[in-house]
């Protein structure tokens, strides 16, 4: 998850559109403000707030709280 304006910051971002994905910041303020985020009730569940995170710093957090749930560590 991440704020409204980060998401529409990253959203506009040029290598969106080599994907395919949608480009537009209004767009996505809107979808931010009319939905809410998923949040599963699992024991393993992460959450994590990537608004002031890089892409490498993200990830790396995932792989952690995976590696964290691996049994025998």
């Amino acid at each position: 998850m991440c704020e409204a304006e980060d998401l529409a910051r990253r959203i506009a971002h040029p290598e969106r559109r080599e994907r395919a994905k949608s480009l537009s910041p209004e767009e996505a303020r809107r979808t931010h403000a009319r939905l809410q985020v998923y949040r599963p009730r699992h024991p393993n569940t992460l959450t994590l707030d990537v608004t002031h995170l890089r892409p490498e710093q993200s990830a790396r957090a995932i792989l952690e709280h995976v590696q964290r749930l691996k049994p025998g560590r």
